[in-house]
């Protein structure tokens, strides 16, 4: 998978903040190896959000990103247009077969009582394991 270069580095939430308005004011409650589809839906959620009237775009905001029983969960402030929760929707769909640690293919399935996104390489992977 391939991503803006700024957003390939060490602090990739930064960096999707910085590109992207609608990330400002959210943290992100995920492991980078989600990254790519995070800027892809904030591609489509800008994008739409431009085209909405002018009067309408402030009130159009994302209220959190967290990883919830294994998936990609984005809420809305309010919400949103057709084209807004289909990239919400296509977002969360392809979380569930994206490793959260590295993008590579992966598989959803109950690990350690805990429900996850993995690649073969990264099954037993732990958050103390370093940086995702």
């Amino acid at each position: 998978m391939s991503y803006p270069a700024e957003i390939d580095d060490g602090d990739w939430q930064s960096a999707l903040a910085l590109r992207y308005s609608l990330a400002r004011s959210v943290g992100f409650e995920c492991f980078g190896g989600w990254r790519p589809i995070l800027a892809r839906l904030l591609d489509r959620l800008e994008a739409t959000r431009v085209a909405l009237p002018a009067d309408a775009r402030g009130d159009f905001s994302i209220s959190q990103i967290k990883q919830k029983f294994g998936r990609l969960t984005v809420h809305l402030t309010k919400e949103g247009t057709a084209e807004m929760l289909a990239a919400v929707r296509a977002a969360e769909e392809a979380s569930v077969v994206t490793c959260e640690v590295c993008s590579a293919p992966g598989r959803l399935a109950e690990r350690n009582a805990w429900w996850s996104v993995r690649c073969a390489e990264h099954e037993t992977w732990s958050r103390l394991d370093g940086r995702a």
